[in-house]
């Protein structure tokens, strides 16, 4: 071997001595724990995650109230019979239930409170309790009876005096009515009659069968005041 070969001699790589592996392991294991520590850090925080969404949810779910109507039914001797859920069951009303409901209905579109707050949520509620026939009937008539107007000067007290079924689905109602002065003084005391139409009609969603639960909707009434 000549000089020059020795001058141009160079190693392929450099010997690894076991500092250097000893190093590198060490490098390894510290890449690999910092890299389980990533993984562990962010599969916590999408576990926190997760929780905090369920328990909201869970804090929503609780602070909506269902209403679920029962219907219950009470004898002459005073006692109360569950009927069973509104919804599960098709329940045609007794004559009972319907003059009651009848009864409300014209207390809601026929007396007129002091409060015009409590006049608007009677007259609203009326309209839970119609078809849509009688929707249309008791648009007409609260244009041609004009309560609020009414309320401006008088009060109008309402008491049923007698509900009499004429037919299968008709019944006739009487009632008088007494108007006060806002001092109080009585303006007028008169009688009237209405004929009344209903129809029975499940409830179709949760909405309804709250407002309505047995489903008694008034198609068709006409109310007239008695001759003295």
């Amino acid at each position: 071997m000549n000089q020059t070969e020795k001058l141009n001699f160079i190693p392929d790589s450099i010997a690894e001595t076991p500092y250097q592996r000893a190093k590198q392991d060490f490098d390894d294991l510290i890449g690999n724990s910092r890299l389980q520590a990533y993984h562990w850090r962010l599969a916590f925080f999408c576990t926190v995650l997760v929780l905090c969404v369920t328990v909201l949810g869970m804090i929503y779910l609780s602070s909506q109230s269902k209403i679920i109507p029962y219907i219950v039914e009470v004898d002459s001797s005073g006692s109360v019979r569950l009927v069973g859920k509104a919804h599960h069951i098709a329940y045609e009303p007794k004559i009972q239930s319907i003059k009651y409901f009848l009864s409300l209905f014209i207390n809601d579109i026929r007396s007129i409170p002091a409060d015009p707050v409590l006049l608007k949520k009677n007259f609203l509620n009326a309209y839970h309790f119609v078809t849509t026939k009688g929707r249309n009937l008791l648009n007409e008539y609260a244009r041609n009876y004009d309560p609020f107007t009414k309320q401006k000067n008088s009060v109008i007290s309402v008491e049923i005096s007698n509900v009499v079924k004429m037919s299968e689905k008709s019944y006739q109602v009487q009632w008088r009515e007494q108007a006060f002065s806002k001092n109080g003084s009585m303006i007028n005391d008169n009688q009237y009659t209405g004929i009344f139409t209903i129809n029975f009609s499940t409830p179709k969603n949760e909405t309804v069968l709250q407002k309505n639960p047995l489903g008694l909707f008034i198609d068709f009434f006409n109310i007239s005041k008695n001759l003295n």
